[in-house]
């Protein structure tokens, strides 16, 4: 199946939005971060959601918090959430089924909330993204492919309307025409960021999303390979745009 692109570019949230003093004793309300009902299911402030930055601002003001309780309060809350995903999943119409096969033994990974925070549109000039993104070899494999998919290409354009070098182009940009279409794994990358909180809602969505995939029967699981951010194929499509507009052009 033709797989898209993920148009979205989230704005990130970091310590400059957090550099006003802080008096608090132990300031979660300053921060804005969700202390959780002690007779509810979790006990814990979510204090793993907060970005490092934040962290070491609550470290400053004389409040310490250890590794083992941040670490302790987030393998708890991720655990719970994940009883709450299910439910939610199952609400949806996935089958019990695809939500064991994809969310057993699924664990948050690290090196997907580094990236969310250190994301090149952010961090570079548009320069220094340009030549990264668009070197001249890129450029010069895209007008050979471009040659040589013209007739399907002309197809492809006529049917959707879509000319046929912007599909080269941007397949070129999101995966150098296939060569890097991610090495995580979409349903653990995906589920670390719907539970991280900086853009949970989105996520979240993603995420039921790329479950409903599995549910369909598009792709095995262990398959379901993607970016850290769960975009998936040759042109990155985010689980809710290959629902929407993945076309199996092949049969």
């Amino acid at each position: 199946a033709d797989q898209g692109i993920d148009a979205f570019n989230g704005i990130g949230m970091g310590a400059a939005d957090y550099k006003r003093p802080m008096h608090h004793p132990f300031p979660f309300a300053a921060l804005k971060v969700p202390v959780l009902d002690l007779y509810g299911e979790l006990d814990y402030p979510a204090v793993h959601r907060l970005a490092p930055e934040r962290l070491d601002l609550i470290n400053q003001g004389g409040n310490p918090l250890s590794k083992q309780m941040i670490a302790a309060g987030a393998e708890h809350d991720f655990s719970q959430w994940l009883v709450n995903l299910r439910a939610e999943a199952l609400s949806r119409g996935i089958s019990q089924a695809t939500v064991d096969t994809a969310l057993d033994n699924v664990e948050r990974i690290p090196r997907v909330i580094e990236l969310d925070r250190r994301q090149p549109e952010f961090t570079q000039t548009f320069q220094q993204y340009m030549s990264r993104v668009v070197p001249e070899m890129r450029v010069r494999n895209g007008r050979a492919l471009l040659a040589q998919h013209r007739d399907l290409l002309r197809t492809v354009a006529y049917k959707h309307r879509v000319q046929p070098r912007f599909i080269v182009a941007l397949w070129g940009i999101e995966s150098d025409f296939g060569r890097l279409a991610g090495g995580f794994k979409v349903i653990p990358a995906l589920a670390t960021l719907a539970h991280d909180g900086r853009r949970s809602a989105f996520f979240r969505k993603e995420l039921l999303n790329a479950l409903q995939i599995l549910h369909e029967g598009h792709i095995a699981p262990k398959e379901m390979m993607g970016s850290w951010a769960g975009a998936m194929g040759q042109s990155q499509f985010m689980p809710s745009s290959f629902l929407a507009h993945a076309v199996d052009y092949d049969g």
